[in-house]
């Protein structure tokens, strides 16, 4: 044993030595922990640190002053059905007429003070986290509707709260907000726009600071709803310059607005058309009876009945999106009223829609529509109710939100759209049914793409453009008549 070991061997050796180290570790884990993790973490993440230690060493404090911290009941409205032993009926009894004799209050009848538990504090580039076990009576929806004032106690721009799993929350402060900071396609996860297999879309950047992606694999509608100017366009140049660059991603567009928002792409699209309702019917027709060419014949094109089984898309079988951008021009009948010819085309535009979102799922369709509201007089219901998921950037109303994402909105005041509407941050925000934990809504910021970005790169994958319809099914084998 080297010399300088020995005096620390021989002073363990005293029995009450050794209680005072094992005292000394418990009283200095915690301290020597923070010290550590405060010394791996980024220069980003140091900043808050003062605040997290502050948050943590007050938490109880705070729950008490927000109501989160909730006192046991008394024993006289506890359930009556409630037993126990003997003998702990007789020490309370006991216990209870000592107390009054002397004259003091019991914590039994004063009633106990249950706090949500908070441990694991942890430093990110955005502030801290920590996660909390809920206590009876206060759980998500309680710890969410004092979000703000724990976000304001802490000096942080917004608190989030996410059900990680039953009866655990995941609270974070963030003190620099993700969503208010603009970001371009360089600063978007490698690998987002260059060559790779269609087999899933970068979404954006959530308010945690985390990339979000959406897996296509069964998905055959996406409805993107939202305020002029706050980013639909956007997302969906994203989104097919994402796909442009592989020939297994063929598109058909349809511009209801007919205001050159897709005209870069005409060169690089299958079909395309504006906002003259024959010449949508008649790319939607085409969409259709490729579908329908593909159902009859999927076995023999890929060997499985479902094409995502059998590897995704490919080039002789490509992934065929359809985006129809202000789609109430082609499927809201109100304004045909009156014109029987015009209301006729309507009806089988939706209808083809509606076959495309219904059936499209094993066959690689994939459609997008976009509009400004999601409710029941721009798109019809069936469609939208249909389509796998919902994108809503900002708007104005809470019966807008609610077509554009559903009834458990309402559960969720916290996601709601109409929170969105500050410029410019709410520029570029929206609201996806993505789930993070238990909760089923992500609010995220999706790539700003410029006009001519979205431009060079349709021109420079103009070569990828294919008919799909030129996939020949294999002739069978023929069998020897021997072999039969």
């Amino acid at each position: 044993m080297p010399f300088p070991a020995l005096p620390a061997a021989l002073w363990l050796a005293d029995p009450w030595h050794d209680a005072l180290a094992l005292v000394l570790a418990a009283l200095l884990y915690r301290p020597a922990a923070d010290l550590s993790r405060f010394a791996l973490a980024n220069p980003a993440a140091r900043r808050h640190y003062p605040g997290m230690i502050r948050a943590r060493h007050r938490w109880h404090w705070l729950c008490r002053c927000t109501g989160l911290g909730q006192p046991e009941l008394a024993p006289r409205n506890r359930p009556a059905a409630e037993s126990r032993a003997l003998a702990l009926i007789l020490l309370a009894l006991t216990w209870r007429l000592l107390a009054l004799a002397i004259g003091i209050e019991t914590a039994e009848r004063a009633g106990r003070i249950h706090y949500p538990r908070a441990r694991r504090w942890r430093l990110t580039d955005y502030g801290w986290q920590c996660l909390v076990t809920t206590a009876p009576r206060t759980g998500r929806r309680e710890v969410d509707k004092q979000a703000a004032h724990i976000a304001d106690y802490w000096r942080s721009v917004r608190v989030g709260v996410t059900q990680a799993a039953p009866g655990r929350l995941i609270v974070r402060a963030l003190r620099d907000d993700p969503l208010a900071v603009p970001f371009g396609p360089d600063a978007c996860p490698r690998g987002t726009y260059e060559p790779h297999i269609p087999d899933v879309l970068y979404v954006g950047r959530d308010d945690f600071g985390t990339d979000r992606y959406l897996p296509l694999r069964g998905l055959t509608g996406i409805c993107v709803s939202g305020l002029p100017g706050y980013g639909k366009t956007s997302l969906i140049a994203s989104w097919l310059c994402q796909l442009t660059i592989t020939p297994a991603a063929q598109f058909a567009l349809l511009d209801g607005k007919d205001g050159g928002d897709q005209e870069p792409w005409h060169d690089r699209a299958w079909r395309h058309a504006g906002d003259q309702l024959a010449d949508a019917l008649d790319v939607l027709e085409d969409v259709h009876a490729e579908m329908r060419r593909r159902l009859r014949s999927i076995t023999e094109l890929c060997g499985q009945r479902n094409a995502w089984n059998a590897g995704g898309p490919i080039e002789a079988l490509p992934l065929l999106v359809t985006v129809i951008d202000e789609c109430q021009t082609y499927l809201d009948l109100g304004q045909h009223k009156g014109d029987r010819i015009m209301e006729g085309l309507a009806r089988r535009c939706i209808a083809l829609t509606g076959e495309l979102i219904r059936k499209g799922r094993s066959v690689l369709c994939l459609t997008i529509l976009a509009t400004q509201k999601t409710t029941g007089d721009s798109i019809p219901t069936s469609l939208r109710d249909n389509s796998g998921l919902a994108v809503s950037f900002a708007l104005k109303t809470t019966q807008s939100s609610v077509a554009a994402l559903g009834d458990a909105i309402r559960e969720y005041p916290g996601y709601s759209p109409t929170l969105l509407r500050e410029t410019p941050s709410g520029i570029g925000t929206a609201v996806v049914t993505l789930t993070t934990g238990t909760d089923p809504f992500t609010r995220l910021r999706v790539p700003e793409i410029t006009e001519q970005w979205a431009a060079g790169r349709a021109a420079a994958a103009a070569h990828h453009r294919r008919d799909p319809r030129t996939v020949q099914v294999p002739a069978p084998e023929l069998v020897p008549v021997s072999a039969q």
